[in-house]
């Protein structure tokens, strides 16, 4: 999860390296290393993993994170912080996963933040605001989350395991779309899921 692979303008990719959990190392597509991204995050806080999307104005945003964290970060594609989330004073369960999309159609991705323990999972504003009555707690303890797209006719749903080893399926407006208790299905990348 510390590697991002994220396509240029030129159509290569750019890979971008969680290091020390403090920064991101930039590496063309050779491997070399062409940027250093100091995230001057607070002492208490470490990156694990990134998150990527554009955002309407079709600029690159990303989300730094970490599965028992207590916070998360949104970059601009300058790599300037947007935001702290949630609050430093806020008290909350460690944050497990989080996915960044726009699974709405509004053109405005938002963050789908899950959470150890009872909180669930969250859709939350890129400033900062959670979406009352959103997911709620109908799964808790997801250490995994993924996005499948729209495709036809078939709107965007966040797909979240439990350790309980149920796997729910959330729509945009954070409704169940269908849940299983005892499934075995494993979440991949690219939002694909293999049973």
């Amino acid at each position: 999860n510390n590697i991002l692979a994220v396509p240029t303008d030129d159509g290569s990719d750019r890979l971008l390296v969680v290091n020390e959990y403090r920064s991101v190392v930039e590496l063309d597509a050779a491997g070399k290393a062409v940027a250093t991204h100091e995230l001057n995050l607070p002492e208490t806080s470490l990156v694990g993993y990134l998150r990527t999307t554009l955002d309407a104005k079709g600029k690159r945003l990303y989300v730094a994170a970490g599965s028992g964290q207590k916070r998360l970060f949104v970059f601009d594609h300058t790599w300037k912080q947007q935001l702290a989330f949630p609050p430093a004073d806020f008290k909350s369960s460690d944050i497990s996963e989080v996915q960044i999309a726009d699974m709405d159609g509004d053109k405005t991705p938002e963050m789908y933040v899950s959470y150890w323990q009872e909180i669930g999972v969250q859709q939350v504003s890129l400033s900062g605001k959670r979406t009352s009555r959103w997911g709620g707690r109908t799964v808790r303890d997801v250490p995994s989350t993924a996005i499948i797209p729209a495709a036809g006719d078939q709107p965007a749903r966040l797909v979240c395991a439990s350790l309980s080893g149920g796997i729910v399926r959330l729509d945009h407006a954070g409704k169940t779309t269908e849940r299983s208790e005892e499934h075995t299905c494993e979440l991949q990348a690219r939002a694909e899921l293999v049973c």
